[in-house]
């Protein structure tokens, strides 16, 4: 069992892009067309999970053949130096971010080399973004046909596709206010006068389509926005902020908004700045990343947090949606293929309709994103696993993947990671995740796996947070089901703990921090009864709102005072006391302070001091009221996943 066998798909991953590229419209076609014609177990077949139509000789380079400097996202178009309507497919297809014939990069740098790599990619015809504080890092839109060269230039240790952010939530919409703020208490606040009043917060999201038709209704008449980004404009791709935005609006309705849109790490650095020179208070992000830091609590992002909060901001993040979505463990490969085994015997773990549940049969038309991270961030990497998307064609699984095998063998700058990327097409079939070790000498090696696009049969929920989420400096939010008396957990909320020191299975901390209300309403997306937003990202905002309360009614109070008053209140749920599901418990205010009677917040931590925000100078570009264009169209709802057998056997 578990042996490569069958025929031999000598297919390359160039020739696997191309064929994608090629089929991109047919497939968009035939989504727009309507499901694909049911199929029956016989002409499906029995899906095994060892059966494999690849030879592991031919679909694993050699690593002379790998680029040791140039990711394998960025190689695909360098190679093919596609431009116009072609680059924009290859775009498509494996998530890179154009503007013409550019394409968005991040150039891994010496810091005593960053200006030379700088003029090398202006000089290449590219145009730099950002640098990172530490110089480490230069965000930049560079041509595809200088990708290769500027990947082998001196000055550049590792040329990249950037990180980009997801967002948490389920773009579903309600009515009006949010019932979140009767249940956190909040509108006692409010009637006592406390509504954050002098407070300034920060909505940090991927866009706000849709935000100016809302201006003086469910948002203030006003608000400050800015874009941080570098291809797109405020509104991005997404009323995703909007709705985030309308919960602090209802939450803290006399607080001041700021909209900031980003789309990457170095984005979301340039906002901290943005945030710290503006007198922010409160930091509110329904956003996440993958495998940008060991999910430890370490690393680029949990540095912009501590330098928030060291600034005075309290800063509030969403748990993630991933429970269902994450598979973690150490690599096992009992019968010696090289294959990982999710569990004994299984080396492809599918996309379900439920964990547990039977494969799904997926139409043409769809995305899928696989991330996988392992526990060698310390140099040298050089723990090498690849990952693929696989399909189920009758009678065995083929790759149909682009992207997953980067190299690391000890080069500058690598990192222990795989994006894998892949369009679904022809007739609709199963889809799953495989994970092959290429070249590793540890036998404890530690999985994350986070599948976007669907649900994992093999699922496991223990730590199951994306990059950000784990930061100790931030609240982290989960999620709860505020259509029912008992708030129970959403299944989709991520769970705790981290990862333990460098990305380990053991050895993390308790996260999240608070729970809050998902399911809740809002007018982001229209007021089609029975729809509402769901998500951490719903949840998230409605802790920053509170967030915003208590600072204005306790002026002196910090991120840890703050923190403090809002976890010693909430609601305990779950098992007794603090856990990794609920954390504190629920979000709930408690009563408000009476006039001129100044609580100190239970429990009570050490002081920390607080500076009284001030306006400052802010960066070029500065912010400005949001002028009022006519709002942008709003997006239908993503599209879910069918299944169109009863059953599929596995």
């Amino acid at each position: 069992m578990g042996r490569l066998a069958g025929t031999t798909r000598r297919v390359s991953g160039l020739l696997v892009l191309f064929a994608l590229v090629l089929g991109l419209a047919g497939q968009l076609l035939a989504q727009g067309s309507g499901p694909a014609a049911p199929l029956d177990a016989a002409t499906l077949g029995t899906i095994q999970p060892e059966h494999f139509s690849f030879d592991l000789a031919e679909e694993l380079k050699p690593e002379a053949t790998r680029d040791a400097n140039l990711d394998p996202a960025l190689a695909t178009p360098a190679d093919q130096r596609a431009s116009g309507a072609a680059l924009a497919s290859v775009a498509r297809a494996t998530g890179l971010k154009v503007e013409g014939d550019l394409v968005e990069v991040i150039a891994e740098v010496d810091a005593q080399h960053v200006s030379a790599a700088q003029q090398a990619l202006e000089a290449a015809g590219g145009r730099v973004v950002y640098t990172s504080l530490d110089n480490t890092q230069i965000q930049a839109l560079a041509p595809v046909a200088a990708l290769r060269a500027l990947a082998d230039d001196a000055a550049i240790l590792y040329l990249r596709r950037p990180d980009y952010l997801t967002t948490t939530g389920e773009l579903q919409v309600g009515q009006l206010t949010t019932a979140g703020v009767n249940f956190s208490n909040a509108t006692a606040w409010h009637n006592a006068g406390y509504r954050g009043a002098g407070v300034r917060i920060a909505v940090i999201d991927g866009g706000f389509q849709g935000y100016t038709a809302l201006l003086g209704a469910d948002l203030p008449a006003s608000v400050v926005v800015q874009n941080f980004a570098s291809t797109g404009d405020i509104g991005g791709d997404t009323a995703h902020g909007t709705a985030c935005a309308e919960i602090v609006y209802d939450m803290a309705p006399q607080a001041s908004l700021y909209l900031l849109r980003i789309n990457t790490p170095l984005d979301l650095q340039n906002a901290v700045t943005y945030a710290i020179q503006n007198g922010i208070q409160v930091i509110s992000t329904s956003l996440g990343f993958y495998n940008v830091a060991p999910g430890d609590g370490t690393g680029l992002l949990a540095d912009e947090v501590a330098r928030a909060r060291n600034a005075g901001i309290i800063w509030a993040t969403s748990a993630g949606n991933l429970r269902e979505r994450h598979w973690g463990g150490i690599f096992s490969d009992q019968d010696g293929d090289r294959f990982h085994e999710f569990a004994p015997g299984v080396e492809i773990n599918c996309i379900a309709a439920s964990p547990g549940g039977d494969c799904l049969l997926i139409p043409a038309g769809s995305t899928f994103r696989a991330f996988l991270r392992w526990d060698n961030w310390t140099a040298p990497v050089n723990q090498d696993y690849d990952l693929f998307i696989v399909r189920w064609n009758g009678s065995a699984w083929q790759p149909v993947s682009t992207g997953g095998d980067s190299l690391q063998n000890g080069g500058a700058n690598q990192r222990p990671t795989e994006t894998a990327v892949a369009q679904t097409s022809g007739a609709a079939t199963a889809y799953g995740i495989a994970i092959v070790r290429y070249s590793a000498s540890r036998a404890d090696v530690n999985f994350n796996l986070f599948v976007e696009g669907g649900r994992l049969q093999l699922n496991v929920p223990p730590r199951s947070f994306r990059d950000l989420a784990d930061t100790p400096g931030a609240i982290t939010v989960a999620a709860l089901d505020a259509r029912q008396s008992s708030f129970p957990q959403e299944p989709y909320s991520s769970e705790g703990p981290t990862n333990g020191p460098g990305g380990t299975l053991n050895g993390g901390s308790i996260k999240p921090d608070l729970a809050a209300f998902a399911n809740v309403d809002t007018v982001a997306y229209g007021t089609a009864a029975g729809q509402q937003f769901n998500g951490t990202s719903a949840a998230t905002p409605h802790v920053a709102g509170a967030a915003a309360l208590v600072r204005g009614a306790f002026a002196g109070y910090g991120p840890a005072e703050i923190t403090s008053f809002l976890t010693g209140r909430a609601i305990d749920m779950g098992p007794p006391g603090r856990d990794t599901i609920f954390g504190y418990g629920r979000l709930w205010l408690g009563e408000p302070p009476a006039n001129n009677v100044t609580p100190s917040p239970s429990p009570s931590p050490s002081p920390s001091p607080s500076p009284s925000p001030s306006p400052s100078p802010s960066p070029s570009p500065s912010p400005s009221p949001s002028p009022s264009p006519s709002p942008s169209p709003s997006p239908s709802p993503p599209p879910s996943f069918r299944v169109f057998l009863p059953r599929l056997y596995r």
